[in-house]
């Protein structure tokens, strides 16, 4: 068996936050094809990562599939001066899904079970409250409520102000205006404030996960992060700082109760 192409596939969706989904076939002489997802938070990401993955679909033609460690280093390798991060292991990540998607139907088995069988038979979910809502205090009232009732033990949001979707494929940190890693007094009380409001309504049997999306600096994230445990107590703090520094992670970390949650934006098994 050998690979023929690599076909990425851009699908409008209203049920993508993003408004479309990136996902990748790779296909091959004996008709088999396997299926990668890579959807990134921009248009223009996604468009760029389409030209990058035909590029590399020249490269790996007539490649053996089921060579998939070799693979992934052959893709890796070719960017290594770009960095271990971004459209390079965009493109890598897709096509490894995607070739041990196509070693599961050769095999005729779950890929779980190829990668050594499953960790375990359950795992918690949390969901999002939807803030384009959160026109009022009732109406935020009325949104939890609902989660709660439905049955939901985890929420997950972002208190900060200034949310919602970019209908112009503009990037969260950068049109929120946060470049400088700090917020204003008063953005802070209302953080605060969301969040006891959603503490109340939850009860505290309920997560509260707040998600900073990597905007702030330290000393920000610090303070946010203890303004929100006295407000909410809340349950985790999800990048807090940019993803890059491990040690401003970890001095945030040494500073607040609230576990930090990070991983994302975190590439590559190094």
């Amino acid at each position: 068996m050998k690979i023929t192409s690599i076909r990425p596939w851009l699908v409008k969706s209203d049920a993508s936050y993003w408004g479309e989904y990136l996902f990748v076939e790779v296909t091959t002489d004996e008709g088999i094809s396997g299926w990668g997802e890579i959807t990134t938070t921009t248009k223009l990401a996604n468009r760029a990562l389409c030209t990058i993955l035909r590029q590399i679909g020249l490269a790996v033609a007539g490649e053996d599939p089921a060579r998939i460690e070799h693979l992934w280093h052959k893709v890796f390798r070719s960017f290594t001066y770009m960095g271990s991060r971004g459209a390079a292991v965009e493109c890598v990540s897709a096509i490894d899904i995607a070739l041990w998607d196509i070693r599961g139907k050769v095999l005729g088995k779950p890929i779980y079970e190829l990668l050594g069988g499953p960790v375990r038979d359950e795992i918690s979910l949390y969901t999002h409250p939807n803030q384009a809502k959160f026109t009022s205090k009732e109406a935020v009232v009325r949104e939890i409520r609902d989660i709660v009732e439905s049955g939901h033990t985890g929420l997950k949001f972002d208190p900060f102000p200034h949310q919602g979707p970019s209908v112009d494929g503009v990037a969260r940190e950068r049109r929120d205006g946060y470049l400088d890693g700090s917020m204003t007094r008063k953005d802070e009380r209302e953080a605060a404030e969301l969040t006891a409001l959603i503490r109340e309504t939850a009860g505290p049997n309920v997560d509260i996960l707040i998600d900073a999306h990597g905007r702030f600096d330290v000393p920000t994230a610090i303070r946010l992060c203890r303004s929100l445990e006295e407000a909410g107590q809340i349950d985790w703090f999800e990048e807090p700082c940019p993803p890059e520094s491990l040690n401003a992670l970890k001095q945030v970390r040494d500073k607040v109760s609230a576990p930090i949650s990070w991983g994302e934006r975190g590439h590559t098994k190094w």
